[in-house]
């Protein structure tokens, strides 16, 4: 049976190097994730007005009345 097994090791600096670029990666996107918020709820605040604005606008008629 040929068994073709590769063994490697990583060095102890290596791991904690990639330990600590995997923690800015996670800090750079909680970062980015405050001003991405703030602009959702901003655009789901101008929805809110918009359709409340339409909402005055409309005018209510019964379904016997037409036709």
């Amino acid at each position: 049976m040929d068994d073709d097994t590769e063994i490697t090791s990583e060095s102890w600096f290596s791991r904690i190097a990639d330990s600590i670029k995997g923690m800015l990666f996670g800090f750079i996107l909680f970062v980015i994730a405050f001003p991405l918020l703030w602009w959702n709820e901003g655009h789901s605040v101008e929805r809110y007005h918009s359709l409340q604005e339409g909402q005055g606008v409309v005018i209510s008629v019964p379904a016997t009345a037409v036709g």
